[in-house]
């Protein structure tokens, strides 16, 4: 019975595309002069993995690509072909083409192969050439071989045809020896071989890992191959390892950005946001329990300390389960050399690369969303924030710019700067572009909120478009982007010295730090983050200019929201208490009945089960069981803004 893979076929697409990062971080990272052995084999074995995985699904164009870059990528670590510099862009182009064709396979499109095909040649070609160069400067140096023995449990095959594809696989890789098929699953049958190779044994093992589990393993020698005494034609004998079985063994974990999986395992987002879902639930009926347990005459000590430890329980089942989400921010830091090299070689410039904290943490949900606005920040400190060489030596600076991505942990949230030590922003090229697009500048305002005037949509400090950026050009979709994930971000420059955009952003999206509130009899949630300050104005505080309430706060009139009008229900409460919102210095006052607390909330999203509403984040359930809705902090300030400038 043939073995049906398409429900493996995810997997593979995932798998491949790491190999495809492992690939690209190690190319970067090489030393051309020195390359490292160990970091060759692991760019050889993500090629072979991926040619592997193609095989088994049937992909021939990926599989031969593959092909093709296994045998450039094996020339290079057995010395017969010389790294440099073009070869290594020859590589990354090729990885490129991978990851292009991988997406599209994922995705469903098969049979377009006209980019894979010419890429292929391209490769071809350019391999070609490298081995005539190193032929003409030298022999390539000869690297042992090494001879692999296994005996198998044939019951741990599912079909005969399992075995073969196995065979094929291995005659792939070098000469088979004494093969002896007796395949009989149910009456102890057995699958013996013995292969010999001159490639590298992690490519075989590697082959070998696509079809052999620990479990089926009787018998395994394995070993390089001593110099033969016995004359051609010969097998020449196995100098055996310490310890055969470590053939199969976790290899050891690769440097430079490469990840490995050995203590891992996959795990579909869709349950994982399930499971995340059905712990919130269990917090909201381990908050109900708790409130119910409030009786007259007390609760009993047993029932006391019964719920005590379900608090602590369910506790430490709620920050697991979120660490499951977590993920480093390596995932996506690991994009920024390659695109610093693009734009660096593109632009003339040099630039030293520093990233930091890579191994902070943070939701899922946030990696691929944080990667855009990042990418941003970093094309536009090369493009308009580092200088020239020449400019940068004539200002006695090196000549190569330094760029630094740091990443950490900082009062419950994650912080990511993008610092560049070139010219700064320039504040009256910046007061001139405002000027121009109609917004009206003080001079003598404070450079923090001249800087933030490069939000501002369409706004550019340079006199013509590049390809690769501009400072100000679709930084206010950065910026959008950012307050989308509840984040915020700030700018610091000085002249002649450089600029730093850091990054605010919440860890997780599935639970935030919120205030409950009462506003015209109906429950809300605040996040937390948006709040500046709670109080209870005094009556000369509040007044009413242009038909509509405004609150005196820090010297300057913001307007006040009525919750009960924006989302048309009645107005039922007496306003006593006033809560600001503050995100990036735009501020506006709600109006509270009283506030009930802090307290995290388990975020549930409101358009899956009913539809979006303006100004209306997400929903939550409260200890009552009652439902409270999540306020956008955000988009309630820009509603307040939008009508206060209607009114004047």
């Amino acid at each position: 019975m043939a073995i049906d893979l398409s429900r493996f076929e995810d997997s593979f697409h995932e798998e491949a595309a790491e190999h495809l990062v492992t690939m690209e971080s190690l190319l970067l990272a090489v030393n051309i002069r020195r390359p490292d052995t160990e970091a060759l084999d692991a760019i050889f074995r993500a090629a072979h993995s991926i040619k592997g995985g193609a095989g088994a699904f049937g992909l021939a164009a990926l599989g031969d690509f593959t092909h093709e870059l296994e045998s450039a990528f094996d020339g290079v670590r057995k010395g017969e072909i010389d790294f440099t510099k073009a070869l290594i862009d020859l590589f990354l182009r090729s990885v490129d083409a991978l990851r292009l064709h991988v997406a599209a396979l994922r995705q469903g499109e098969k049979g377009e192969y006209a980019s894979l095909d010419a890429m292929k040649r391209e490769l071809a070609a350019g391999v070609a050439q490298a081995r005539r160069i190193h032929d003409g400067l030298g022999a390539p140096i000869a690297s042992p071989g090494h001879r692999v023995e296994l005996a198998l449990d044939a019951a741990e095959f599912p079909d005969r045809a399992t075995v073969d594809a196995l065979l094929l696989e291995l005659s792939a890789l070098g000469t088979l020896v004494n093969v002896d098929v007796c395949f009989a699953p149910g009456e102890g049958g057995t699958v013996s071989f013995v292969v010999e190779t001159s490639g590298a044994i992690e490519g075989t093992r590697d082959s070998l890992r696509l079809f052999v589990s620990d479990g089926s393993i009787l018998e395994c020698r394995a070993g390089i191959v001593a110099e033969s005494a016995n004359g051609p034609g010969q097998s020449p004998p196995v100098q055996d390892d310490d310890d055969a079985f470590g053939f199969f063994a976790p290899e050891a974990p690769v440097q430079a950005g490469a990840f490995s999986d050995a203590d891992s395992v996959r795990i579909n987002i869709a349950k994982m946001d399930e499971l995340v879902n059905l712990v919130g639930e269990l917090l909201i009926t381990q908050a109900m329990v708790t409130r119910g347990s409030d009786v007259p005459g007390g609760c009993p000590p047993a029932l006391a300390e019964a719920i005590a430890q379900l608090q602590r329980n369910t506790g430490d089942l709620q920050r697991s389960v979120l660490s499951i989400r977590m993920l480093p921010i390596r995932h996506v830091t690991t994009r920024i050399p390659r695109l610093v090299r693009d734009v660096s070689e593109r632009l003339g410039k040099e630039i030293a690369l520093e990233l930091e904290g890579e191994d902070t943490e943070l939701d899922k949900g946030l990696i691929e969303k944080l990667a855009d606005p990042l990418m941003h920040l970093v094309r536009n400190a090369i493009d308009h924030g580092i200088e020239m060489p020449e400019a940068r030596r004539a200002k006695g600076k090196p000549a190569a710019g330094r760029l630094a991505v740091r990443a950490r942990h900082e009062g419950g949230k994650i912080v990511v700067s993008v610092t560049d030590d070139g010219a700064g922003l320039n504040r009256a090229a910046i007061i001139d572009a405002a000027r121009a697009a109609g917004v009206e500048v003080d001079d003598n305002a404070p450079d923090e909120a001249i800087w933030l005037l490069v939000f501002r949509p369409g706004l550019s400090t340079v006199g013509e478009v590049t390809e690769v950026s501009g400072r100000g050009v679709g930084m206010d979709v950065v910026q959008r982007n950012v307050r989308a994930l509840g984040g915020t971000i700030d700018i610091d420059s000085a002249a002649g010295r450089g600029a730093t955009f850091t990054l605010r952003l919440p860890l997780t999206l599935a639970i935030i730090e919120g205030m409950s509130i009462v506003a015209d009899g109906e429950s809300y949630i605040v996040p937390l983050s948006a709040i500046a300050q709670s109080l209870r104005p005094g009556a000369c505080d509040v007044r009413t200019m242009g038909g509509r309430q405004v609150l005196r706060y820090a010297g300057e009139f913001i307007p006040v929201v009525s919750l009960g009008q924006i989302f048309g229900h009645p107005i039922e409460g007496v306003a006593g208490v006033h809560v600001v919102l503050d995100i990036d210095g735009r501020r506006a006052a709600l109006n509270a009945d009283e506030l009930l607390g802090l307290h995290q909330t388990v975020v549930k999203g409101l358009e899956d089960n009913y539809r979006r509403v303006d100004g209306i984040s997400g929903a939550t359930i409260l200890a009552d069981g009652r439902v409270a809705l999540i306020l956008d902090a955000q988009r309630l300030i820009e509603r307040a803004g939008a009508v206060e400038a209607r009114a004047a």
